[in-house]
């Protein structure tokens, strides 16, 4: 037990030296919390449109098609457009409509996220359309789909 009354001077005798040889069994205390740091969240770049249905009638009174968008490794020249769905090749320019992320035909700067509208007058027959977010392939003559899902516009009476 300890002294009620502290000594002012140090003790003469030394405690007693440490062991000589180590434990040999794990210690059965838990490790010790160590602070976590949070990791960055990963981006997915994603494409969405406003309207998902509308009439033929629609189609030819409505002027445009809103897209929305993230591009997460946006790099200049990086384009979204309309595709029919049975039409979609990443070889060719068999979309209705494209515009540069950046809004229009003149620009290719590319903002990491954003709005773009596309013209819907271009749509030539009933049926569903697929929007995406692209950019050129390095060699041009292919493109590079940067995201596509689940993001179609039906063209039908029945909207």
């Amino acid at each position: 037990a300890p002294s009620s009354s502290p000594t002012l001077a140090p003790s003469s005798s030394p405690t007693l030296a440490p062991s000589s040889s180590p434990t040999l069994a794990p210690s059965t205390s838990p490790p010790s919390a160590r602070p976590t740091s949070s990791s960055p969240t990963d981006c997915v770049s994603s494409i969405a449109v406003r309207r998902t249905c509308l009439t033929p009638e629609q189609r030819q009174d409505d002027d445009l098609l809103v897209v929305d968008f993230v591009n997460c490794d946006a790099q200049d020249g990086d384009w979204i457009a309309l595709y029919h769905v049975e039409d979609i090749d990443l070889r060719d320019d068999s979309y209705y409509d494209w515009r540069y992320t950046c809004g229009d035909r003149d620009c290719d700067t590319s903002p990491e996220q954003g709005t773009v509208s596309l013209r819907l007058q271009t749509l030539e027959e009933d049926g569903t359309y697929q929007v995406v977010l692209a950019r050129d392939g390095v060699d041009t003559s292919l493109y590079v789909f940067l995201a596509m899902d689940g993001n179609t516009l039906i063209v039908s009476d029945d909207c």
